[in-house]
């Protein structure tokens, strides 16, 4: 080999393993911390279709609130709001099929943010409905574990 070649094959290599690699089937870069944020949605998605209150606030830290996109205080929601609100809606629910399905996801140092759009499949009585929608959920690390501290 050539002397001249081998500083071109450092940086091709170096280049090389600095490349990004993306979770499959998004544009999410594969990281420590989306590959953990990725791993609470699928825990939220499951808890949501088991109906499982509690493991729904396992995820959530207690600094969660939610204005609900709205100006009005009437329906924000705080952590003890949604433990009292939660088991009682998911309780008048039969049969919960949710989809969750990440957009987009923004990690900066301990906070992050996730773009999802979800469709629920759910009956109450003998009337099945349907709900979709975009929503964005937001997280911070706590104890080195990523929580929901607005969205759900």
């Amino acid at each position: 080999m050539r002397p001249g070649r081998l500083p071109l094959l450092w940086l091709l290599a170096a280049a090389l393993g600095c490349a990004t690699t993306k979770i499959p089937g998004t544009e999410i870069e594969e990281t420590s911390d989306s590959r953990a944020i990725l791993g609470v949605m699928t825990k939220y998605n499951a808890a949501l279709d088991a109906q499982d209150a509690a493991a729904i606030l396992a995820l959530v830290d207690t600094s969660f609130y939610d204005d609900a996109g709205t100006l009005t205080p009437e329906d924000d929601l705080d952590y003890n709001g949604l433990k009292t609100k939660l088991p009682t809606l998911l309780q008048k629910l039969q049969d919960v099929r949710a989809r969750i399905t990440v957009k987009t996801m923004r990690v900066e140092g301990d906070r992050a943010s996730v773009v999802y759009t979800y469709a629920v499949t759910y009956r109450i009585g003998q009337k099945t409905q349907t709900d979709t929608d975009i929503k964005q959920m937001e997280f911070k690390r706590v104890n080195g574990v990523w929580k929901i501290t607005r969205g759900v």
